[in-house]
């Protein structure tokens, strides 16, 4: 009994111990992830910007849906395009940018704004893109809106004084993920008439795997939290698991893949690089 009792309470240690070591480095990650964060954020100098245009007295947010189209479908009417010019009169190349939010939210202000705002600094026109998250999103809708949204800038190019067959997309984590899949054949741009491949695709910190784990209980159960929210709004409420597969944006692949460009820190506690980015890169590199 007593051998049986200290096996018991060694298991318990273990156990204890085991979660100890995992929260502490779950609370240190993101607390240095969060310190990081901060440090680079740039809503201040992307909100300055767009309130730089608007009180110029350009036009600066867009409707991408006619009003006969929002009428009949009201979630099109959250679908929003926000135009930030080139300093310069010159006609420019343009950036899309799709800000993440794991398909249930978008940080406009924190990915979209302040990338748009750099853009602008190194001479070219950008745009930021609110696309629909959420129930809204069911049935991939986020892609419809990104091409939507291309096609609206082609079709008002001159207006925008940019070059339509020329431009690149971005996105960050979740918008990552929708701009990946936009460059592939099965989901993409050629899927839509009029549109032509993306000269170039950047991607922050992409989330372009749903199906992760971990060792650590704690972020175990965040990634699978994170990803139930994401693939329940970007395809439907509790998908199959070959569905969840689609969206695995490095399965997909082809030597005819866009141009793309991945920034992703070392540390990124919500979507490692080791289980996202780096899969990615190894597809891109067996393509290239």
């Amino acid at each position: 009994m007593n051998a049986l009792k200290w096996v018991g309470i060694s298991l318990a240690s273990v156990v204890v111990l085991y979660l100890l070591v995992c929260g502490v480095m779950t609370a240190v990650g993101y607390i240095h992830m969060g310190l990081q964060s901060k440090a680079a954020n740039g809503k201040e100098y992307g909100e300055a910007r767009y309130e730089e245009i608007k009180s110029s007295g350009i036009p600066s947010e867009f409707n991408i849906y006619t009003e006969d189209e929002i009428s009949a479908n009201s979630d099109l009417e959250g679908v929003k395009l926000y135009y930030f010019p080139a300093p310069s009169n010159e006609k420019t190349k343009y950036v899309l940018v799709c800000p993440g939010g794991a398909y249930v939210w978008c940080a406009l202000e924190n990915e979209g704004y302040s990338t748009a705002a750099k853009v602008n600094e190194e001479g070219y026109t950008a745009f930021a893109l609110v696309y629909r998250v959420g129930e809204a999103a069911n049935g991939r809708k986020p892609l419809d809106d990104l091409a939507q949204a291309i096609k609206y800038i082609t079709e008002n190019a001159d207006t925008f004084n940019v070059e339509s067959e020329d431009y690149a997309i971005c996105g960050y984590s979740a918008g990552g993920n929708l701009v990946g899949l936009f460059g592939s054949d099965e989901y993409g741009y050629k899927n839509y008439e009029g549109i032509t491949k993306p000269g170039a695709i950047f991607m922050g910190y992409p989330w372009v795997n749903p199906s992760i784990s971990s060792w650590n209980v704690f972020d175990a159960i965040l990634f699978k939290v994170l990803a139930a929210r994401g693939h329940n709004a970007f395809l439907y409420k509790n998908p199959s698991k070959s569905d969840i597969e689609t969206m695995k944006v490095y399965t997909h692949i082809t030597s005819d893949y866009p141009s793309t460009f991945i920034m992703h820190g070392k540390r990124d506690q919500l979507v490692p690089h080791y289980k996202n980015s780096d899969l990615l890169v190894e597809e891109l590199e067996k393509n290239s």
